[in-house]
């Protein structure tokens, strides 16, 4: 089941990140709402295995755990530390 509905193969597809060099990706719950297992391909083609580490529903987030190679991990910011930019 995927946000648009079923498919004919059972297979969905989406995009995450990783957050962290530990191997935690942030995705959407939709895409692995339901699921019994997550493979993961990097942009290189390589796959790998996750687990899926906790969901929210009402935010549609979730968080997915790897352990095999992070090629990098993105820096998440604090929005309450931004600036208004010079008008």
């Amino acid at each position: 089941m995927t946000f648009f509905g079923p498919t004919g193969d059972e297979t969905v597809s989406g995009s995450g990140v990783f957050i962290s060099l530990d191997g935690y990706i942030l995705t959407n719950n939709h895409v692995v709402e339901g699921v019994k297992e997550v493979n993961i391909v990097l942009s290189d083609g390589h796959q790998q295995m996750a687990t899926i580490v906790g969901t929210d529903m009402y935010a549609d987030l979730a968080v997915l755990k790897t352990s095999g190679q992070v090629p990098a991990a993105a820096i998440l910011g604090n929005s309450d530390v931004l600036k208004r930019a010079s008008q």
